[in-house]
């Protein structure tokens, strides 16, 4: 084999803080130290990291069917759903079964008892292209979501101001533009204008993507035309504040209160929290009223 030259040794700690020192000498030793450790710390966090505007996917165990944004979900039960997917799956003889199904994303969230391979994802897609009558969904494993926005969109489409920018012209402005492969929206976009009297708003997508964010770098920067205006695409925090549940990828709740939100009796347990708020409130004001008058 080949010379491939002398190996680079890696750098020991001792080294780094010396070399540190002799850039800034007029530097006290417990700020190198500090300035060591903050890069060192740095330097670990981008090493595989996963982008600040990108989640991690939730279980494969399942396969997602997608309608088009904008387009109703067929009025479908997920009972014939799976029993002629059971059937298609069964007859090309793979071991794949789907176990539930349940609205999600806009779409579907078909549960399966392992990850399903590409020629299972195939065998799904046409099962659910007859199903629905030749609507032709996008199916396939879950994705990282990135969260992005357009910043200063026109919140209305016409120079009246009467006329309001719909997710609908924003779903076909990214359609046309030169950045649609990059585009997989998980939902519809969402519309906020900037203030009460604005003609300009942000407008909130997420799009399904790699661990690493693939998508979303590819779009970010970029500017695109909404009703005729140019507009750049920024990333998005991930919906600061609001809890995200680990199990079914949900906004609101957390996963230790999934079977309270999810659960039969969720209703009766809503109630009976009310009830002793009320109960309780009438037992302090009476109280109150007793004190007060004596």
């Amino acid at each position: 084999m080949g010379d491939r030259g002398p190996t680079k040794k890696p750098v020991s700690r001792a080294e780094e803080l010396v070399k540190l020192a002799r850039a800034a000498p007029a530097t006290s030793p417990s700020a190198i130290v500090q300035i060591h450790k903050e890069q060192s710390s740095s330097a670990q966090r981008k090493k595989g990291a996963a982008p600040s505007f990108t989640t991690h996917r939730p279980s494969r165990k399942q396969v997602l069917v997608q309608f088009n944004v904008g387009t109703p979900v067929p009025t479908v039960s997920f009972y014939d759903v799976q029993r002629a997917t059971q059937k298609a799956l069964v007859d090309h003889n793979s071991t794949l079964r789907v176990e539930a199904g349940e609205p999600a994303y806009g779409g579907w969230a078909l549960k399966t008892n392992g990850v399903a391979k590409q020629d299972e994802i195939d065998i799904i897609r046409g099962v659910i292209i007859t199903v629905c009558n030749g609507v032709a969904p996008w199916v396939g494993l879950p994705q990282s979501t990135s969260f992005l926005k357009v910043r200063s969109a026109p919140f209305f489409k016409d120079v009246n101001g009467e006329t309001r920018t719909a997710p609908a012209d924003v779903v076909e402005a990214f359609k046309r533009s030169a950045y649609a492969s990059w585009w997989r929206p998980t939902g519809a976009p969402h519309i906020v204008r900037e203030s009460k009297h604005s003609t300009r708003a942000t407008i909130f997508f997420n799009v399904w993507d790699s661990t690493s964010g693939t998508n979303a770098k590819a779009l970010i920067g970029k500017r695109i035309l909404i009703n005729g205006q140019p507009c750049t695409i920024a990333a998005a925090t991930k919906s600061p504040g609001t809890p995200l549940c680990q199990n079914c990828w949900r906004w609101g709740h957390l996963l230790r209160t999934l079977r309270l939100v999810h659960g039969p009796v969720s209703l009766y347990l809503m109630y009976a929290l009310c009830f002793t708020h009320v109960y309780l409130m009438f037992v302090i004001y009476h109280m109150y009223d007793l004190m007060t008058s004596s």
